[in-house]
């Protein structure tokens, strides 16, 4: 592209001499055209990546955050519109969405600047149900952070490390109680206690996973007063947050 680019030009020069058609002066107007479009969309995509690089990157920053913040206080923190207790999981998120706290709050409490900087937002303006969010149980047992419908570059799907059901969602479905499953998120009680047959309709909807990178972690030790199926409970109580 460059070699044309310069032999253009060199055309152009020679011709100046001896003038040049108008044909000759739109075949170059157009290959200058065409070669600035090249450069302008190859630094458009490459900035998206680059977007898409730095999402990955803070949910790693923010999971390592979390997780010495645990060390330290035996849970995980909450967010700033507190935390899941009944089938409506609750998000928190950064500032001008639809999941942010009132004033200037951080989106997940007393997590900066001891032990992260500062809370990182998406690298693009977002407004509405975007953006980066979290949520966790009561118990500060189980957590979740998403990059929220704000990936620009690939489409999520159930084997990327960033799915938003889990990294176990993908090794299939076990036998007996659902809670036996060596898969998070692939049968999920709808009720306490109500056994469980099917995911969440968010782990089956590339619409609602394939542009949010997620990170998740934790099993909770609430049983959720199912005293006849503790571990139904605790299971439900874990992917109320990890599977939605």
């Amino acid at each position: 592209m460059d070699y044309i680019f310069c032999m253009t030009f060199k055309h152009l020069k020679n011709k100046n001499r001896s003038g040049f058609s108008l044909i000759e002066l739109l075949i170059s107007i157009t290959i200058i055209a065409i070669f600035l479009t090249v450069i302008t969309s190859d630094f458009g995509q490459s900035k998206k990546m680059s977007r898409d690089a730095k999402r990955k990157t803070d949910l790693q920053n923010i999971q390592s955050a979390l997780e010495l913040y645990r060390n330290k206080y035996g849970r995980y923190p909450e967010g700033c519109r507190g935390y899941t207790t009944n089938t409506n999981i609750v998000w928190s998120g950064q500032k001008g969405t639809t999941f942010a706290c009132s004033g200037n709050r951080d989106y997940i409490k007393d997590l900066a600047p001891e032990f992260i900087q500062r809370l990182p937002v998406d690298p693009l303006s977002v407004s509405g149900a975007h953006g980066y969010v979290y949520a966790t149980n009561k118990e500060g047992s189980v957590y979740k952070i998403m990059t929220l419908d704000t990936v620009e570059t690939e489409n999520v799907n159930q084997n990327h490390s960033f799915f938003r059901c889990g990294d176990d969602y993908a090794r299939g479905v076990g036998t007996g109680n659902s809670w036996e499953d060596p898969a998070i998120c692939a049968r999920s009680p709808r009720a306490v206690n109500t056994p469980a047959t099917t995911p969440f309709d968010t782990c089956t909807n590339p619409n609602l996973y394939g542009k949010t990178y997620a990170l998740s972690g934790g099993f909770s030790g609430d049983n959720r007063n199912n005293v006849v199926s503790p571990d139904l409970g605790r299971e439900f109580d874990t992917e109320i947050v990890r599977c939605r």
